[in-house]
This record gives C-alpha cells, structure tokens and sequence, in this order.
C-alpha cells in the first residue's frame, strides 16, 4: 500500500476494567506482520479504538487477529456478577487505501470511463460545423495491463448517414513488464462534424466519449500504480469541403508584385495615344462572407522612358464593398454575387496609364474579410474550389493617334544556299504593303551576330503610303510601296556574312492630332528581292 489507515476499536462487555491490551495482526499466508498495537485501559462498558498507519505495508486479503495478552485489576474487592454472554468486541476499519500493487481476482469495471468537450486550439476561424472531404482520427490505444482491456470511443457529433462515428477494440494483455498497443487510423471522409457545444452556443468544440474496462475472468491478476491505460485521439491530414461558422475579420495581401508586359515590347519611342481605353474589375464572390477589396498598387511602368503612371480613379482610390454570396442552408448549389468596377477616359486616368506604353504592371492589393464584424452570427461558410474570383479586363479599342511611334523588329535571311561570293554589286528592292492608316518611314539596318548595326540599307527618308479607307468604313485598302536600294561590294558582303537585319518603323497620323481606327486585318508586310551583277571567273 502507499496510503492506507486502519480503525481498531476494543469495547469492554465485561464488568471489570481490562489494562494491558496486547494485540497483533498478521498475513494469513506469509504470515507477516501488519499490525501490533496495546490499548492500556479499557473501563467498564467503555470502548476505545487507535488508528494506525498502513503506508508501505502489504496486505493480504485474509488477516489472522491475536490476542497477545490482556489483565484487570479485578473488582477491587467489590461482589460483581459474571454473565458468560459479557465479552470484548473487536472492531476492524479498513478505509482510504491507495494500493501500489494489487493481485485480485478483479470484478468487471470500468477504469475510465469519461465524456467531455475538448477543443480545437490554433484554428483562424470559429467554426460550428464542418463537413471532411477526406482525412484520418488516428487512434492510440495503450495498456500495461496484464489483462484485456476492452476499449469504447465516440465523438457523438461526427455523423456521417445518420450514424456518429464509434470503435471498437478490444487490447490484448500486457506481457511482464512490457505494453500493449494498437493504432488505427479512422476514414472521416464523408462525415458532418459538430462543433458548436450542447447548447450550439460554442465553437470548435468537439465532444467525445471514452470508456476502457475489464471483464471478470475469476483469474488472479496483479495490477500496479506503474500499470497505465490510454487513449489518444489526433487528426490526420483534414481537408473541408465546407464549414460554416464566423471567419473572422482576416485581412489578405497580394503583392507588391510584378507582372511582365510584352504587348509593346516592339515599340522603341514615340507616343501612342490611345481613346475609349475601358478597364473593367469584376468580382464573382461564392464565399458566404463580405468582403472588402482595396488596390493599393497599380502602375503602369515603362523602363525605355522610365517612366511611371499610377492609375487613379475615384472607384478605386477607396475600399470596394463585395457583398457576400448565398446557399442552400448548407449544400449546393451557390448563388454567387457580382460586383463590378468600370474605368475609362471620364473617371480615372486610364489613357494616360495605357499611353505610358507599359512594360511592366506594379500592383499590390488587399481583401479583408468580414469588415462589419460577426455581423452573420456565425453564418459565414464556404466550400471548397468555390472562392472569389478577381478579373481584370483590359479594353483598347484601336482608336489612336500617333506621333513619332517608333517600331522594330529584327529578321534573319538564309543566305547560305549557292555560291554568292561572286556578286559585285546590284540592287534591293524592299515593297511594303502597309494595311495601316498611317504614313510609315522605314530605317533598315544590317547586323552583325552581336545584333549591332554595322551597316545602312534605309535611313527614313522615304516614306510609306497609309493605306486607304474603304467604303464601308470597317477596313483599309494596303498600298504597295516600293523602295530600290543599290549596294556595292562592301554592303554585299556584309550582309552575306551577316544574314540579320533591323527594321524600324516610324509611324505618324495624319493629319496630325487626328485619330484613326485599327482594325485586327491591319498589317504591315515587307519583302525583299535583289538583282545583282555576277562575276563568273
């Protein structure tokens, strides 16, 4: 025992005083001691009882009681009547004991046997209720019992078709010294859980009930305070396909960040002045919360003037409000909102964020959730793959004007089928085709394999027709220029050995400070054939 008391009280039947009470209690089995005491007087129908201390003692089940030894004054003289029924009653308590080790044949009992609420720390939401795509209850049941332990879980709120989950096991006896153990992992797949308390007036909070027992065997078993029984629950791997509960006032952050522009990259210098830009942000929202967006970065950055232009409207210069979306009171389908901002000439500086030719987009933006509070009272919910979708459309109806709008782009020739070492000199003939209704000067350049310039064929004197407006106005009629370019020797081979060219475009209104139309069919064309003078040795 490591705590354990023991009341013996001595009654006195007889008439006379009894002094010198000796007595001892012993192990029937092996017969050692666990008891002695002395009571020094008892009176005459008088009871006296000492407490003695079973800390650190072994107990059998069966005691043996002796008297050692016991006198009286007698009756001091005085005539008393002896009645054979008069006697010394013995009275044993045993009570508060606190076995280290025990060897019983156990009756059948529960050793655990709790139902409580845990929750379920470290979670960025209040949730009431959630219902799991796939994920595990891992379960760990433990004993160093050397007996059965037959194990019962629940968790009450975790249904799934009408029925909480619960298992089973029963875990086999302990060796000598050592464990039994056994793990299973539990399918939650498919399973509505309940977090919300007994009184639904709680979140993330779990219910569970746990039982672990033993069987009467009528077998002799030895348990210790050493021995120990558990059972741990955990999760695995849990991924919602919907939850419902208060998601809280989190805010998001995007950016800053950069995304990379290629729609100008030809365009060297010069200005394009583009009309009726339109910008359209489109919100779908399909999360049952209200969200507040707000762009806190958008520029338009052109690193040949490095220029930068932040957009600015009024729309967008202040939180925009999306309200939250709706579903069937916990299933599909959604009923998504849309909230939409336009931009344009009237109400930001869109054509002058357009006009800067951009290279590159700057944003940094931000979404906050739940701006007003728990304004749903724990009514928020969301599903899984249905978020909120943000896009972004950019509208360029090709009106322009242009104004020195400078071109290029570079091309590579095959010049390697047939001997041409033997030309001497000749002509090139470039035709333009130009479907645009803008004038064009052309520059043509050779490269080398560095794509430096090392020769001139065009320098932008001569000027390329616009091509002409139809009728109906929905395209323009090409007109074919043609520009001859004699080359001697020197300008043969370097373009022989070279095989590049650089093309530059200057591209202008007119007149000027008019507007024209683009239409998708526009294109400029450039060909080039050559006549040459051949010596054949």
């Amino acid at each position: 025992l490591k705590d354990g008391k023991l009341d013996v009280r001595l009654f006195n039947g007889l008439p006379i005083d009894i002094t010198d009470v000796k007595f001892e209690l012993k192990n029937e089995a092996n017969g050692a001691l666990v008891v002695t005491g002395l009571f020094p007087l008892i009176p005459v129908n008088a009871e006296v009882s000492q407490t003695f201390d079973l800390a650190g003692k072994t107990v059998e089940g069966k005691l043996v009681a002796q008297l050692i030894s016991l006198s009286s004054p007698g009756s001091r003289g005085v005539p008393v009547l002896i009645d054979t029924a008069n006697s010394i009653k013995a009275t044993l308590k045993v009570y508060d004991l606190h076995p280290v080790t025990a060897t019983a044949i156990w009756p059948k009992q529960n050793l655990i046997n709790s139902a409580y609420y845990f929750q379920l720390k470290n979670l960025p939401v209040e949730l009431k209720e959630t219902r799991i795509k796939s994920g595990k209850a891992r379960i760990i049941l433990y004993s160093t019992l050397q007996d059965s332990v037959r194990f019962s879980y629940s968790l009450p709120g975790a249904i799934k078709n009408g029925v909480p989950l619960k298992a089973y096991k029963v875990l086999d006896p302990a060796p000598p010294g050592g464990s039994s153990r056994f793990i299973r992992d539990e399918d939650l797949s498919g399973y509505t859980w309940d977090l919300s308390g007994q009184n639904q007036d709680s979140f993330n909070l779990a219910f569970n009930e746990v039982i672990g027992s033993v069987d009467s065997t009528g077998i002799m078993k030895t348990f210790s305070v050493e021995d120990s029984i558990y059972i741990e629950l955990g999760f695995l791997d849990l991924r919602p396909e919907y939850a419902r509960g208060y998601l809280r006032d989190t805010t998001l952050f995007a950016g800053p960040s950069l995304i990379d522009l290629d729609f100008f990259n030809r365009i060297k210098s010069g200005k394009l002045l583009l009309d009726q830009a339109k910008l359209s942000i489109d919100f779908e929202n399909k999360v049952g919360v209200d969200l507040e967006f707000k762009l806190n970065e958008f520029n338009s950055i052109n690193h040949k003037n490095n220029q930068s232009i932040a957009l600015s409207a009024t729309e967008i210069n202040k939180p925009i409000f999306i309200p939250r979306a709706s579903d069937q009171n916990g299933h599909l389908p959604i009923k998504a909102t849309n909230t939409s901002v336009r931009l344009d000439e009237k109400n930001s500086n869109l054509t002058d964020f357009i006009n800067n030719l951009p290279d590159q987009i700057s944003y940094a933006l931000q979404l906050k959730a739940n701006p007003l509070g728990n304004v749903s009272q724990h009514r928020d919910f969301i599903y899984e793959d249905e978020f909120m979708n943000l896009n972004m459309n950019l509208e360029l109806p090709m009106v322009l004007q242009s104004k020195g709008l400078t071109i290029c782009d570079t091309m590579e020739m095959d010049l390697t089928k047939g001997d041409l070492s033997g030309i001497q000199s000749g002509n090139l003939h470039a035709f333009f085709n130009n479907g645009f209704p803008l004038d064009v000067k052309a520059q043509l350049f050779i490269l080398d394999q560095n794509n430096a310039i090392i020769d001139t064929l065009l320098n932008g004197a001569n000027v390329i027709a616009a091509a002409k407006e139809s009728i109906p106005s929905s395209n323009y009629i090409p007109q074919l220029s043609q520009i001859n370019i004699p080359v001697d020797k020197i300008k043969i081979d370097r373009l022989l050995n070279s095989g590049k060219l650089l093309l530059i475009a200057v591209l202008d209104t007119q007149p000027v400070g008019q507007a024209v139309r683009i239409y998708d069919t526009g294109v400029l064309n450039f060909q080039m054939t050559a006549d040459f003078v051949y010596r054949v040795e």
